[in-house]
């Protein structure tokens, strides 16, 4: 083989890879964007209002409550609202569906040791 020919494929070898990271790290970038805006959407609902600025019932609220344990990576700023809305609501009875959901939730935002 020469030396022309080992260039070539090493090149082309290198163009493959090349392109194989690019299109990983694209994929990575795009499916972490789409999960935070689905992050995004469940903060939205929990504050009790859709993207349009309609206004959402308790149970739309509860079920929000209940969704932010499904991202745990955002876990450091989910807990904090979590706190805030317990607060907020700190008049409710326990037996209301948004105020359990939120007692439910807190403990799986919590940090593990």
């Amino acid at each position: 083989m020469s030396t022309l020919q080992f260039l070539s494929v090493v090149g082309s070898i290198a163009a493959f890879l090349f392109s194989a990271l690019k299109y990983i790290d694209t994929r990575k970038f795009e499916s972490k964007t789409k999960r935070f805006e689905q992050y995004r959407l469940v903060c939205g609902w929990l504050a009790g209002r859709t993207e349009s600025g309609i206004v959402l019932v308790d149970i739309h609220q509860a079920i929000a409550a209940y969704q932010l344990a499904e991202f745990p990576e955002y876990k450091w700023i989910s807990l904090p609202m979590v706190d805030y809305y317990l607060e907020r609501n700190a008049n409710l009875s326990q037996t209301d569906v948004f105020k359990k959901a939120l007692l439910a939730v807190r403990p799986k935002l919590l940090p593990s040791n």
